[in-house]
């Protein structure tokens, strides 16, 4: 699941500027924007994506381990409309 999330999360990166870096190991995944992320995660939170930041300009993303495809679709497009 860890390679489908980095494949569909740089997709997206590739999508939005205001992507400035994705990285992460494993299933710990960081999306970093060229602008503060608090806004950011609050709408992603509101939508029923639990994301937490790292710093101030960092989407932190810690899924579980029974992590499927459904999940990771879901995820990408509340990012997709939130960013």
């Amino acid at each position: 699941m860890a390679a489908y999330l980095d494949q569909k999360r740089l997709e997206l990166a590739s999508q939005k500027t205001i992507i400035k870096d994705v990285r992460g190991l494993g299933l710990m995944k960081g999306i970093e924007l060229s602008v503060p992320a608090a806004p950011y995660i609050q709408s992603l939170q509101e939508s029923g994506i639990l994301v937490i930041p790292s710093g101030t300009h960092v989407i932190r993303i810690l899924p579980p381990l029974i992590l499927q495809k459904e999940h990771i679709q879901t995820l990408i497009q509340s990012l997709n409309e939130v960013l």
